[in-house]
């Protein structure tokens, strides 16, 4: 398809599961894979701060004086909900506050 198209290279939002089909999609053409980390597959990316922001918003709720913090996020086999439990964890302990794994669905 992007062959047909002269398509040089391709920006590539990553869904769970999709690292087979997009590894034959690209062929040999470059990619740069935005907001999620591939597991098997090379390119360069681009990722938000994940953690960062995780840890700013849990700062908020701690100033706000807030003690038992929970986190909603997704499989930990995707980087971005690795780097969300990472921050929620840095931030908790910075701030000397348990975190259960309890609290993390």
């Amino acid at each position: 398809v992007f062959v047909a198209r002269q398509v040089d290279g391709l920006l590539v939002f990553l869904a769970p599961g999709d690292e087979a089909e997009v590894e034959r999609a690209l062929g040999d053409k470059p990619a740069v894979f935005l907001s999620r980390r591939p597991q098997h597959l090379r390119g360069d990316v681009v990722m938000p701060d994940t953690a960062g922001g995780t840890r700013q918003c849990v700062r908020n709720l701690i100033e706000r004086g807030h003690r038992r913090i929970g986190l909603v996020t997704g499989p930990l086999v995707l980087s971005t909900n690795r780097d969300r439990v990472d921050g929620w964890t840095t931030e908790l302990k910075k701030a000397k506050l348990p975190s259960p794994a309890a609290l993390v669905v």
